[in-house]
């Protein structure tokens, strides 16, 4: 089985479309409002709820997985190192098997290894970076961007449900914390227009249709 490479079609986690190469939505988050808090849904292709994710101002955040009925701490599912300098997310799959997202903090290449090979990842985000200006092109333009992917190996993708949202849970943890600044460390990119639509600035209104 080859690689695979996922888009996202914009650079919130949390409400945009994961596309393959030839444009085919693999997966979707929506964000709306539910009872005066934020509660991201992720679904794949089948329209399959695999996550429900249930944001909350002061304590941790909640999320319930497929299968299960109620909701649980994010602190219970993704274990961070409490080592200084060590961004390790330690994270169990449904069969009890052990992975570690190394990489997660602002201007760290996010990865995912097994808790067997901590050497060699399995999925790499690779944030939105500048496009070189094209010769000739209006200077007052504001520069092209290319987009985020997610990129899986053969492993990765025997559990692509597991991989997808607990990477959503991290890159929504790591934009809320660190907001613009992170995502400029990490090559994303946000005009004046976007930022009053990040949640540092305002709740997300519902992406429902």
């Amino acid at each position: 089985m080859p690689s695979l490479s996922i888009t996202l079609e914009n650079y919130l986690p949390w409400a945009t479309k994961y596309l393959d190469s030839q444009g085919y939505v693999l997966y979707e988050t929506r964000t709306d409002i539910q009872d005066g808090a934020n509660h991201t849904v992720i679904q794949n292709d089948r329209d399959e709820t695999i996550a429900t994710l249930h944001w909350r101002d002061v304590l941790p955040d909640e999320i319930k997985l497929k299968g299960e009925t109620k909701y649980q701490s994010i602190h219970g599912w993704l274990h961070k190192s409490h080592i200084p300098l060590n961004y390790d997310v330690k994270v169990k799959d449904d069969a009890g098997r052990g992975y570690i997202w190394k990489g997660n903090a602002p201007g760290l290449l996010l990865q995912l290894h097994t808790a067997e090979d901590d050497s060699t990842p399995i999925a790499t985000f690779h944030g939105s970076v500048f496009l070189p200006r094209e010769d000739g092109k209006d200077p007052h333009q504001p520069p092209a961007r290319s987009l985020a992917t997610l990129e899986l190996t053969e492993r990765a993708q025997e559990v692509r449900d597991f991989v997808i949202t607990s990477f959503v849970v991290l890159e929504k943890g790591r934009q809320i914390t660190h907001g613009v600044d992170a995502m400029r460390q990490t090559g994303a990119v946000v005009n004046a227009s976007e930022k009053t639509n990040h949640p540092s600035a305002r709740k997300p209104q519902s992406t429902s249709d």
